[in-house]
């Protein structure tokens, strides 16, 4: 039985409406205001603001006396607050409201691309929007990877026919947000030069751009002391007091840090550095391999996305929002089902959610003592789902039309 486009619309709709119910419903009803209010995006907002103003956004108490919210440290790069030009003429409410509207704006932009050109079904982003639930962790703190996985997006789909074009988007997300610019290790690899020096003008074209907001000094201070600091794991020292063990932290250093703890709860230990060094080289090798004997470029790099997500000393839930790319295209691949189904499972248990019931619900014991376990399975989730999609790619000719939309509703599809 074919399934009637209006029932198909309505599944989309209903879809998209629980997507946006729980977000909607924390933030209207829940959030405490005087608990991270607007989650990350205060700091954001006025970090432009600090550069305008002359001073560094990289002094955590300069933010914090401009802002009326808790703020965290402004680690991005500087041309990231080319981004936050729109908030000028806002209140920090309105462009908080802009900001969840530019979320999800740009989601329907990535789950449109991913079913038009890389063969995610109706079906497939009807079931998206209902169970990958780190997207409600990046609604909820106002984060910015949506903002990073849009042009990434377009740049697999640009990667084998306007290379100049791809390397420039990357370029982009990376002096957005710094972990992007693994993207460029696809062409490096393959020795494609074209793109790689289209990455380069596009970084040294945004800088140039920022440098009104931030001069040349304060610039190289941030890639000699803040960056350094943030690829060193020296967090602590820059504001950011979060235990690594922390239950929302999946990162692959945080996940070994419950096997092998550190002398305190923001250090780690040099058995967990060392695990989390080979298990990464490990990733990064079996991704080069596979590259290197011959992978379409959508599949190489949105693998390396699944990777980076997992790569950094925290890794929290609305990190695995670059690994939709990745799920859709594994998905589309040779791998077995049950394998996949079981990594995304594991993947996107909703663990912010249990957190939030079991802590309204009196008398209940707490589930922390499960919370390493669920950390576990979401680094090892978004590992196996990022080989996955590098190792049983298909020819791009397979995934370049939309998947057709299946015939009855009980026949098997993948995403």
């Amino acid at each position: 039985m074919q399934v009637p486009p209006t029932v198909s619309r309505l599944a989309l709709f209903l879809a998209y409406a629980f997507h946006l119910i729980v977000p909607l419903i924390v933030e209207v009803g829940f959030r405490p205001p005087h608990m991270g209010e607007g989650g990350d995006f205060p700091t954001y907002y006025y970090a432009l603001r600090q550069a305008l103003l002359g001073g560094s956004p990289y002094d955590i108490q300069a933010l914090q006396k401009l802002s009326p919210w808790s703020v965290a440290p402004f680690l991005y790069p500087p041309p990231f607050l080319l981004s936050m030009l729109w908030t000028l003429p806002l209140s920090p409410r309105a462009a908080l409201v802009g900001m969840f509207v530019l979320n999800e704006v740009l989601l329907l932009g990535v789950l449109g691309l991913m079913h038009k050109h890389l063969g995610l079904s109706r079906r497939g982003v009807a079931l998206l929007l209902v169970t990958f639930f780190p997207l409600w962790d990046n609604l909820l703190w106002f984060q910015v990877n949506l903002v990073l996985l849009l042009p990434v997006v377009v740049a697999l789909l640009w990667a084998q026919q306007r290379p100049l074009g791809a390397g420039a988007l990357v370029g982009a997300a990376a002096v957005m947000k710094v972990l992007p610019g693994a993207l460029a290790l696809y062409w490096l690899l393959r020795r494609e030069w074209r793109p790689l020096a289209s990455v380069a003008a596009s970084v040294l074209g945004l800088t140039l751009l920022s440098l009104p907001l931030m001069g040349p000094v304060q610039q190289w201070s941030y890639y000699t002391g803040t960056l350094l600091g943030v690829a060193g794991g020296r967090i602590h020292d820059m504001g950011i007091r979060v235990s690594i063990r922390s239950e929302y932290n999946h990162s692959v250093l945080g996940v070994f840090s419950h096997v092998w703890p550190g002398p305190s709860p923001i250090e780690p230990s040099g058995l967990a550095v060392a695990a989390t060094g080979l298990f990464i080289v490990f990733l990064l090798a079996a991704w080069a391999l596979r590259v290197h004997r011959g992978c379409p470029p959508e599949f190489g790099m949105a693998s390396m996305l699944g990777i980076i997500s997992i790569a950094s000393t925290y890794a929290w839930e609305h990190y695995l929002v670059l690994l939709l790319p990745a799920v859709v295209l594994a998905a589309r691949g040779s791998a077995p089902r049950w394998l996949l189904g079981t990594l995304y499972a594991l993947t996107v248990f909703p663990l912010g959610v249990l957190l939030f019931v079991y802590g309204r619900l009196p008398g209940q014991p707490s589930p922390l003592a499960l919370t390493p376990w669920i950390a576990g399975g979401k680094m090892v989730g978004a590992a196996g789902i990022s080989l996955l999609c590098v190792w049983f790619a298909k020819a791009p000719d397979s995934v370049s039309a939309p998947a057709v939309e299946p015939k009855g509703l009980g026949s098997p599809q993948a995403l």
